[in-house]
């Protein structure tokens, strides 16, 4: 019998299902130098977290899809940091449940808007995000530095 999908809180269970999704999944790169996404102590981390929001699609106990939201506390602001469905599931609407459930969430916490980044040629995710009531602002570079 086929199981429903879930939307839940992301676990520390999750973790190495959502590097290797991360991983290989070439939009999460920054550069095409820096291999682009997080790594597991930073996951543990962010899941453990009170105030951000991390967010997972599931059937039959593997992970279709999610989002990650990260939460300033002092300004409200929080960042639409990453947000993946696999190919099978898309178009049925599962993204979108991923990122209202987030936006409760947030919501709850306090937060008080979300900006989110694309790269200017990629028009799906623009169009997504416009689609989910983010407005389109200035251009700008994305410039990025290890500490």
């Amino acid at each position: 019998m086929e199981e429903e999908m879930k939307i839940r809180r992301m676990k520390i269970s999750d973790i190495s299902e959502i590097i290797k999704i991360g991983e290989s999944v070439k939009e999460f790169r920054v550069d095409s130098k820096v291999r682009g996404f997080w790594t597991k102590e930073q996951l543990g981390n962010w899941v453990n977290s009170k105030k951000d929001s991390l967010i997972v699609a599931e059937k039959n106990n593997k992970i279709i899809g999610f989002v990650m939201f990260a939460h300033h506390i002092p300004t409200g602001k929080v960042t639409f940091e990453n947000a993946w469905v696999e190919k099978d599931f898309r178009g049925k609407e599962i993204i979108e449940r991923l990122v209202e459930e987030g936006i409760k969430d947030l919501k709850k916490k306090g937060a008080n808007y979300i900006c989110g980044l694309a790269k200017t040629d990629n028009f799906a995710s623009i169009k997504f995000l416009e689609k989910n009531k983010f407005m389109k602002g200035f251009d700008f570079s994305w410039l990025h530095r290890k500490i």
